[in-house]
């Protein structure tokens, strides 16, 4: 934040200072007293401390004569950093002036077959109607908002941090997206721009100053964003410079990235880290961006800019609180939102807009569609979005570059595919991510189909014809995406995992659903474990652990450890020696072989899933389980003595306990939610 200069000229007091008669440093955005006394939440400057609130108007009732007064309704400052307390109904100041007396019609969005608007807004503008009307430059902005605004913008001063955190990011993954180049360009221009706003003033002067710039801001972020078949990607990225999606999307990158990237880089090691430290950071960036989007959201925004910020503001939420909280969810129906209001589901050319844009609606549609499946197989709830109700397009396999380029590079980019759609060079960077997602995605929608249905009539018919789809689909990749024991490319790995992970949620589905297939079950879960520990096995080797190894290590290895888990604990019991339960042979299930890759996963889990947010302690107590199954299969007394457990397993529940009885832990085992991390690596 930034203190507000008094009319004496002396920087104000930030509210616990000022309120505790306190000399107040004036530290931007939190004060070092405030810190220091762990009232960091609660550290904002006011602009006005002592103007009162005063009561809402009440309406005037019909036929009274006394005109309404005038009169300056004061507001509390509004607190964007009360990071316990943000939510979207905090926004501050949701209403933006408009100019009174002017009749305009806005288009809300995509109006489908049964809507009886679309014929309302289809000759809206041969009866005189204007559409999509942007705020008049003239007319004001809500005060408040822009005040709120300079605050953001003051936070930009951090931009040379900003530009080193997503390069190293981008060092291991890019995205596929929104283009880097439109990110790179935007971290650029914005830090020249800061800098000419505020360089050689005053506190008081640069305040001002960025107030200027928060409602240039507002006004360009409610202009409508015209477009035309030739534009270029540097033209397009000039033109929504000025807009809080794109500072949102900023604000978000950054935070996600500090989950992404490895916490011994450099760049954590910097003594100008935006709150002090990554936690600090997090903080402010999930503030900013959550504010972006409300800036929006009061404006009324449909944009393309929109969908980025959205989707990658629900990517930092799943970082930061865990997918099984309700923020994410709640931001993963905002996206899905605003992909109808778009009307993405129904593709259909539009001949304003460039190549790129095109084909960045066709990889943000995939993506929307990819989270709504990972979300919704990671709850077990129904997805929201439905293949039957959208026209699905795949996208191009061309890089960033080539879909950038003027038209004849890209004209010959075009010729280097095959009649597939997939290019020849063998590429892993080009566009085959968002491809290979949209046909995993698809198989993951029928999944969840039979999956969470009530209905039961021919259920293993319908698992096995799933199943063989699947297959297929894998078979029809390229070679360069068909994965060998001699394949070292990460990607590939984890797209063969992706496919195993399909089967293994089919198996799963039929086992409960009928007792049927069990020993298919447990192999497909010996095969995802023993691809899983090869690939860190390799990444070890190599000195040098893949981001992808670490989500599936947890994203898939968890789930199928409890499958093992639970079923090495029920071999080594006579309570489960009946011949009517599920259990698998001897042949399917080497005991030995089972042990030893549970022990080497449970030490490999608690290497590299280091202490974190979101679903940190979830992870905790599934390897507490797999420790406690394993000693007891171990011990030659049933378990007296427990091997040691490390400080990461000490907070988990139960940790310290001892073992519990056998039939408890079976409980335990079988009604564990094993499904954990999710792979959100889309932009």
């Amino acid at each position: 934040m930034m203190s507000t200069p008094r009319r004496n000229g002396q920087l104000s007091s930030c509210e616990p200072c000022r309120k505790s008669k306190l000399r107040c440093d004036h530290g931007s955005p939190i004060c070092r007293r405030c810190v220091a006394r762990g009232r960091s939440e609660l550290c904002i400057y006011h602009p006005a401390p002592l103007t009162n609130i005063l009561a809402p108007k009440r309406a005037r009732k019909k036929g009274s004569s006394n005109p309404p007064t005038k009169g300056f309704q004061a507001a509390p400052y509004p607190d964007i950093f009360d990071w316990m307390n943000l939510t979207q109904s905090t926004c501050p100041g949701s209403e933006v002036s408009s100019n009174q007396g002017k009749v305009s019609l806005r288009r809300p969005g995509f109006f489908g077959a049964t809507s009886h608007s679309e014929t309302l807004f289809k000759d809206s503008s041969d009866i005189g109607l204007p559409q999509d009307p942007a705020i008049d430059p003239a007319a004001p902005v809500n005060a408040r908002q822009v005040e709120v605004g300079a605050q953001i913008l003051s936070l930009l001063k951090h931009l040379p941090f900003f530009t080193e955190l997503v390069e190293v990011r981008y060092k291991f993954f890019v995205g596929w997206v929104f283009p880097p180049q439109v990110i790179r360009s935007s971290l650029k221009q914005l830090d020249e721009e800061y800098r000419n706003h505020v360089q050689g003033l005053s506190d008081a002067d640069a305040h001002l100053r960025l107030l200027e710039w928060s409602r240039t801001i507002f006004r360009r972020t409610g202009s409508t964003i015209k477009t035309h078949p030739s534009m270029t990607l540097s033209e397009y990225a000039d033109l929504i410079i000025h807009r809080w999606e794109l500072i949102g999307v900023i604000f978000a990158l950054v935070g996600a990235a500090s989950y992404q990237i490895a916490a011994e880089e450099p760049v954590f090691r910097r003594e100008d880290i935006p709150g002090q430290h990554k936690q600090g950071l997090r903080k402010i960036t999930v503030a900013a961006s959550e504010m972006c989007i409300q800036f929006c959201s009061s404006l009324g925004t449909i944009t393309d800019m929109l969908s980025w910020l959205l989707i990658q503001h629900t990517i930092y939420l799943c970082e930061m609180y865990g997918i099984s909280d309700y923020r994410p969810w709640q931001s993963h129906g905002n996206v899905t939102s605003l992909v109808f209001a778009l009307g993405l589901h129904q593709y259909q050319p539009d001949p304003t807009v460039p190549f790129f844009l095109e084909e960045i609606r066709k990889r943000f549609m995939v993506a929307a569609y990819a989270m709504d499946k990972e979300i919704a197989t990671f709850l077990g709830r129904p997805p929201r979005i439905c293949a039957r109700y959208c026209d699905l397009q795949v996208p191009l396999d061309i890089s960033w570059d080539e879909l950038a380029s003027e038209t004849g590079e890209r004209e010959r980019a075009l010729q280097r595919l095959n009649s597939e759609g997939w290019n020849i060079d063998g590429d892993l960077e080009k566009g085959s991510q968002p491809r290979v997602m949209l046909l995993t995605s698809l198989i993951r929608e029928k999944i969840l189909e039979v999956s969470l249905s009530r209905e039961t009539a021919n259920f293993e018919e319908r698992v096995n014809e799933i199943c063989r789809e699947s297959n297929e689909r894998r078979l029809k990749l390229p070679p360069f995406l068909q994965w060998t024991p001699q394949t070292e490319a990460p990607y590939v790995a984890s797209l063969q995992l992706e496919f195993l992970y399909q089967e293994f949620l089919l198996w799963q589905s039929l086992v409960k659903r009928t007792g049927n297939r069990y020993e298919a079950l447990i192999g497909t879960s010996r095969e995802i474990m023993g691809l899983l520990l090869d690939r860190i096995s390799r990444d070890i080797r190599i000195g040098k652990i893949s981001h992808f190894s670490i989500n599936d290590l947890c994203f898939v290895g968890l789930p199928v450890a409890g499958i093992l888990s639970t079923e090495l604990l029920r071999q080594s019991q006579a309570a489960f020696a009946d011949t009517s339960s599920c259990t698998a042979s001897a042949t399917t299930f080497p005991r030995a072989e089972i042990i030893q890759k549970l022990s080497v996963f449970a030490s490999h889990l608690e290497t590299f899933f280091l202490n974190r947010e979101g679903d940190y302690d979830d992870c905790m107590k599934g390897l507490m389980y797999i420790r406690k199954v394993l000693d007891r299969v171990l011990s030659p007394h049933g378990g007296s003595v427990l091997e040691p457990i490390s400080e990461s397993t000490q907070g988990a529940p139960g940790a310290n306990d001892g073992i519990m009885d056998d039939m408890d832990l079976m409980a335990l085992l079988e009604n564990f939610d094993w499904e954990q991390e999710i792979r959100l690596c889309f932009s």
